[in-house]
C-alpha cells in the first residue's frame, strides 16, 4: 500500500500478493480441519439431576427437564410431572422435593393471581396434582 501511496508499485501486483495470502490461509485452515479430532462426548447432553423419588409410581426419580418436573420412569407410563413456573413464581428443586416427600412445601410467597395480585401460599400434592392451601397458619 505505501509503494501504491508513493507510486512505486501498482495496485494489480497488491491485489495478486492479497489474494496468494488468502488462498495460503485456506489451505492452512483445511490442513487444520482435516487432523482435528472431534469427540461425541463434547456434543452429549447432559443428563438431567435426578434428586428425589417419584411420589406417584415410587420408582422413578424426579428431574428438571426443559420446563417442566418429570419422572425418568416416563417410558413405563408413569406421567408425574411438575410444572418450572407456577402463577409467575418458579419452582424450585427444594419445592418439589418437598413436595414428593412430605406432600407439601413451606409457605411460597410471589403467586401471581390473574388480577395481577400477589400471594402467598403452601403447596400440597393431592392425588398427583398441586393444590394451594390458603389456611396454613
Amino acid at each position: 500500500m505505501k509503494k501504491i501511496g508513493r507510486g512505486e508499485g501498482s495496485a494489480k501486483h497488491f491485489i495478486d500478493s492479497i489474494g496468494k495470502f488468502i488462498n495460503q490461509l485456506i489451505a492452512d485452515v483445511l490442513n487444520k480441519i482435516n487432523t482435528l479430532t472431534i469427540e461425541a462426548e463434547q456434543f452429549t447432553k447432559p443428563s438431567a439431576k435426578e434428586f428425589v423419588t417419584c411420589p406417584t409410581c415410587k420408582v422413578g426419580k424426579i428431574s428438571l427437564r426443559k420446563n417442566f418436573y418429570g419422572c425418568s420412569d416416563y417410558k413405563n407410563s408413569c406421567k408425574q410431572t411438575f410444572p418450572e413456573r407456577l402463577l409467575g413464581k418458579k419452582l424450585t428443586e427444594k419445592n418439589i422435593k418437598d413436595l414428593c416427600s412430605s406432600g407439601k412445601t413451606s409457605e411460597i410467597k410471589g403467586f401471581k393471581a390473574k388480577s395481577g395480585k400477589q400471594f402467598r401460599a403452601v403447596l400440597r400434592l393431592v392425588a398427583g396434582k398441586i393444590e394451594f392451601d390458603f389456611n396454613n397458619k
